[in-house]
């Protein structure tokens, strides 16, 4: 591993990091760069603290060990089969796992990291000029540049190998993605315990599959177990419900504690979602591209009701609801995951990294009922 990182051209090690990452008139994002790299190239510290985005819970901080990174870094070259002196860009804040490890990336394969402003926008702060070898999107990124023909056009002529994660991507916006560009898109999976990505689906397949040196298996309520380098060879439990494909691929499901038990009826929140937003794109062409989530509230008869919140003016859905419910009733194949109350708000509450942060949302919406 180098004992230094080519950012925009300039080879960045321990003393150009700290001397950055001590000037006062340094960007923000920069020095949250410049404050990883020093932790990094210090050869004295074995491990660096690493930062959730909260998704499935309250965000939290955790101390990893410096070569579980290393590790994964390398388990994502040899999927890509990525060489030194191959251009990534890195477009994340380096305050969360996902920007870390693109510096952790870049400085254990030797990539030439280009290095810009985090944005939802990507190419408000940045026009590729060369080849782009490898990057990493938010799905709020890749959903603003499906809406720019130009960004299409920098993305299909620069671009090789992307990969999505922080959140999943919508059915819709995959549809888009994979009628408009070129690049190999990949939607990611992992977990805090093996820090990054440990498995990779290209959009429009239904399969994961695992990065090399990976294991896999299921538990006795059908979730993914996981052993790699990067879990030291332990054996990670998950709460993901997953269908194992072969012995290195797998559908994943849903997380077990994203199920409404509703009446004795065992709904995975994602599939339902999953199902809704296949019936929108089918049927509903007014309520395309908006944003909803499944959840379940307490009830006295059914234990749990199902419940839809739509990211919608309530003035705007209350004309489309009653259509969109008997199209429900009609297409929905299991007929008891109907949802059985319906909400809408105008904006959802979002974690530092724009996901949905549901709980958060929910609460908003019931104080407002």
């Amino acid at each position: 591993m180098n004992n230094f990182i080519l950012i925009n051209n300039q080879k960045v090690g321990l003393e150009l990091a700290k001397e950055r990452f001590k000037t006062l008139d340094v960007a923000d994002w920069r020095r949250l760069v410049y404050g990883f790299l020093v932790e990094w190239f210090d050869v004295e510290k074995t491990t660096v603290w690493l930062k959730t985005s909260g998704s499935t819970g309250l965000p939290k901080t955790f101390e990893v060990k410096k070569t579980m990174l290393t590790e994964s870094a390398k388990l994502t070259g040899l999927f890509f089969d990525l060489k030194p002196n191959d251009v990534a860009l890195m477009c994340l804040s380096a305050d969360y796992v996902a920007g870390k490890m693109m510096l952790v990336r870049a400085a254990v394969l030797g990539l030439d990291l280009i290095c810009i402003e985090p944005d939802s926008t990507v190419f408000k702060h940045f026009s590729p000029t060369r080849r782009i070898d490898f990057a990493a999107f938010l799905p709020i990124q890749l959903y603003q540049i499906l809406k720019d023909k130009n960004h299409i056009s920098w993305i299909n002529h620069y671009f090789k190998t992307i990969i999505v994660g922080g959140a999943s991507i919508d059915a819709h916006q995959e549809t888009l993605a994979l009628h408009q560009i070129k690049a190999s898109i990949f939607a990611t999976f992992g977990m805090t315990e093996t820090v990054s990505h440990i498995a990779l689906r290209p959009l429009g397949s239904e399969s994961y599959t695992l990065l090399p040196h990976t294991s896999m298996d299921t538990d006795g309520r059908s979730c993914l177990k996981i052993r790699s380098v990067v879990t030291q060879n332990e054996w990670i439990a998950t709460n993901d419900l997953v269908e194992l494909v072969s012995e290195h691929e797998f559908i994943w499901l849903g997380r077990l504690d994203n199920v409404v038990n509703s009446g004795g009826v065992k709904v995975v929140v994602e599939v339902l979602e999953r199902e809704i937003l296949a019936l929108i794109e089918l049927y509903y062409e007014a309520l395309m591209g908006k944003r909803f989530f499944i959840f379940g509230l307490k009830d006295d008869f059914w234990g749990e009701k199902i419940c839809l919140v739509f990211e919608l003016n309530s003035t705007d859905f209350e004309p489309l609801e009653s259509d969109f419910k008997l199209i429900l009733r009609q297409h929905l194949v299991n007929k008891y995951w109907m949802p059985k109350q319906f909400f809408a708000i105008k904006t959802f509450v979002e974690t530092q990294t724009q996901k949905i942060d549901r709980q958060k949302t929910i609460a908003l919406l019931l104080s407002n009922n």
